[in-house]
C-alpha cells in the first residue's frame, strides 16, 4: 500500500511539472527542430507549431531514469567498501550473499546490519514470513582454518558471535570451505569452545555455506571479470525492473490522461518502459564496474571540498536518504561518506550521459547529423543530467528532513524532475544561441524550395495552407536526418514536396474551354449594334 501511494504521488508530481513529450536529461537531439524565423509555417503563414525530432523522451521514461539512477547510486554507495585493499572481498561476500538470499528465497527478507560496526555483532539478519529471524556472521578467508579461527576470540578461544538470548549466530563461510569448516567446528564444540553447545552435530546448525566461493568473492570485489559482471548484472536487473515498473505506470497514466485508447496506451507504455529499463540496466552495470576501480577516488579533491561546503548536517541527511548508516558517526566520517556518495553520483551521471548519447554517436558516424549538432546534443544532455542529479539530491535532503522514507522518495523524484526541467530550459536557451541546428538548416532549404514550387505551380493561398499542413506532418526528426545525410538536399526537398503539390493541383476544378461555334456566337452577340465608320 505504501509503494502504491508513493507511485501515485510521483505520477501527480511528474504530470504537474511536465507534459507527455518532454526530453529526459536534456536529450532533444536537434536542440530545436526548426528555428523561429525560418519555418515554413511561420515564414509563410504564421503558424507556430514546430515539427519535432522524434527522439525526445516521454514522462514515463523520465521517471524511469530517475528511479534507475537513484537505485544505482544507492547500490554503489553500499558497495564502496569492496575497494578496500585488504578485506574488500569480505564486504563483497556479505553483500553478495545477502542479495542471493533475497533473490532466491521469496519467503525471507535479508538485510545487512553490520555497518554499525558493533563489536561481535551480526553482519546480516535473515527474517522469515512467520516473524522469526536469525543473525548471520560472514567470514571469508583464504583457508578454512583461518575462516573458522576468525570467529573465535584470540584470548579465551571461545566462539565470539552469541545473540542476546545466548544462542550462537550462524557462521556463513565460503562455499568451497564449508565441509572443512564444519568438521573443525565440531572439534571446537567438543573442546567446549562454543558456549551452551555440547553436541558436535549441532555444528550443522551453526555453520552455513555461502552462495559463493572465496575466489568468487574476491572477483566480485574487482572489475573486469566474469564473476563481477554476473553480480553487477544481477543487481542491474533488479534496479532496471524497478525503473521499468515506475516508467510503465507513469507512461500508461499519462497516455490515458491525454486521451489515448487502452490498447495504444498499453503498447506505448510497454515499448518506452522496456527501452528505459534496458538503458538503466546498462548504466548500472557500467557504473558498478567503474566504481570498483580507482576512478571514483581520483575525484576526491573535488568531492571533499563539496562535502566540506555542505557541512555535517546536510551530509548526514544525504547519507540517510541513500540508506547509509550514520548513527554515532563522527563529523569526519560523515564528510568522508558524503564525499564518496557525491563520487557515485558523478560516475552515474557521466555514464548516463554516455549511454543516452549512443544514439547521437551512431547518427554522427552515419553522417545523419553534423559534428556541431552532436556537440550541441552532448551539451544539452550534460546540462539536463547535471540538473537532474543536483535536483534529485536536493530533493532527497529536503524530503529526508521532512519525513524520512516517503518524504525521501517523493523529494528525490520531485527534485530530480524539477532540476531537469529548469536545467533543460536554460540549457536549450543558451545552446540555441551558440549552435544552429541541422534541422534549422534543412528547413531553410525546404522553405526556399517551397516558395519556388509555389510560383511554378501557381499555388493559391488556400492550396498553400493545405500543402504546408502535409509537409508539417512529414517533417519529423527522422526525415530531417535523412535529408541531412543526402548528398543533394535540394533534390531531397523537391522529391519530398512534389507529390504533395501534384496531389493538390490534381484536385483543382477542371476548366472547360468553349468550342469554336460557342465563341463565334458570343462574339456575334457582343458585336451587334456596333457602328462602323467608313
Amino acid at each position: 500500500m505504501k509503494n502504491r501511494r508513493l507511485i501515485i504521488v510521483c505520477i501527480i508530481l511528474a504530470l504537474s511539472i511536465s507534459n507527455t513529450n518532454i526530453a529526459v536529461f536534456g536529450v532533444d537531439n536537434t536542440a530545436e527542430s526548426i528555428s523561429e524565423e525560418n519555418t515554413i509555417e511561420q515564414e509563410l503563414y504564421g503558424k507556430t507549431e514546430m515539427p519535432q525530432d522524434g527522439n525526445s523522451y516521454t514522462i514515463g521514461e523520465v521517471g524511469g531514469y530517475l528511479a534507475g539512477n537513484m537505485g544505482t547510486v544507492n547500490v554503489l554507495y553500499s558497495q564502496r567498501r569492496f575497494t578496500q585493499p585488504y578485506n574488500g572481498h569480505a564486504f563483497a561476500a556479505e553483500r553478495a550473499n545477502n542479495f542471493m538470499d533475497n533473490l532466491t528465497n521469496l519467503n525471507t527478507k535479508a538485510r545487512v546490519v553490520g555497518d554499525d560496526n558493533l563489536k561481535n555483532g551480526p553482519d546480516r539478519v535473515l527474517g522469515f514470513s512467520d516473524g522469526s529471524y536469525v543473525f548471520i556472521q560472514d567470514k571469508y578467508y583464504s583457508t578454512a582454518r583461518n575462516t573458522l579461527n576468525a570467529a573465535f576470540d584470540n584470548e579465551s578461544g571461545m566462539y565470539r558471535y552469541i545473540t542476546a538470548d545466548g544462542e550462537p549466530m550462524l557462521l556463513e563461510v565460503p562455499k568451497d570451505q564449508y565441509d572443512d569448516v564444519l568438521l573443525m567446528m565440531k572439534e571446537k564444540i567438543e573442546a567446549g569452545k562454543v558456549a551452551g553447545i555440547t553436541n558436535p552435530e549441532e555444528a550443522e546448525n551453526i555453520v552455513k555455506p555461502g552462495y559463493f566461493t572465496y575466489e568468487q568473492a574476491k572477483n566480485i570485489a574487482k572489475a573486469g571479470n566474469v564473476d563481477s559482471l554476473k553480480y553487477d548484472a544481477a543487481n542491474g536487473a533488479v534496479v532496471a525492473s524497478y525503473a521499468f515498473g515506475i516508467s510503465f505506470v507513469m507512461e500508461f497514466t499519462a497516455n490515458k490522461f491525454s486521451g489515448k485508447a487502452w490498447d495504444e496506451a498499453l503498447k506505448n507504455s510497454f515499448g518506452n518502459s522496456l527501452k528505459t529499463g534496458g538503458a538503466v540496466f546498462g548504466i548500472h552495470v557500467i557504473s558498478s564496474q567503474i566504481c570498483k576501480t580507482e576512478i571514483p577516488s581520483a575525484l576526491s579533491p573535488v568531492t571533499d571540498r563539496v562535502s566540506a561546503a555542505l557541512g555535517p548536517k546536510v551530509g548526514e541527511l544525504l547519507l540517510k536518504s541513500s540508506g547509509g548508516y550514520v548513527e554515532g558517526m563522527s563529523e569526519s566520517a560523515i564528510a568522508n561518506g558524503t564525499s564518496k556518495l557525491i563520487q557515485e553520483n558523478i560516475v552515474v551521471a557521466t555514464v548516463t550521459i554516455a549511454v543516452l548519447s549512443v544514439g547521437d554517436a551512431k547518427e554522427l558516424l552515419s553522417k545523419r547529423i553534423s559534428a556541431k549538432q552532436f556537440a550541441a546534443n552532448i551539451a544539452q544532455t550534460t546540462v539536463g543530467v547535471t540538473g537532474g542529479v543536483v535536483g534529485l539530491n536536493v530533493g532527497r535532503i529536503i524530503g529526508t528532513a521532512v519525513s524520512p522514507g516517503v518524504g525521501t522518495a517523493v523529494g528525490q523524484f520531485a527534485g530530480g524532475a524539477i532540476g531537469y526541467v529548469v536545467a533543460d530550459i536554460g540549457g536549450k536557451t543558451v545552446i540555441k544561441e551558440i549552435y544552429k541546428s541541422d534541422a534549422e538548416e534543412m528547413c531553410e532549404i525546404i522553405t526556399e524550395e517551397f516558395q519556388k514550387m509555389s510560383e511554378n505551380y501557381i499555388i493559391s493561398q488556400e492550396e498553400a495552407d493545405v500543402i504546408t499542413g502535409m509537409i508539417q506532418d512529414r517533417l519529423d526528426g527522422e526525415t530531417l536526418k535523412e535529408m541531412y545525410a543526402n548528398t543533394d538536399r535540394t533534390d531531397f526537398a523537391k522529391k519530398l514536396m512534389t507529390p504533395l503539390f501534384d496531389n493538390t493541383v490534381a484536385k483543382r476544378e477542371q476548366i472547360k474551354m468553349p468550342t469554336v461555334d460557342e465563341a463565334r456566337h458570343e462574339f456575334k452577340k457582343e458585336l451587334e449594334g456596333v457602328i462602323y465608320i467608313h
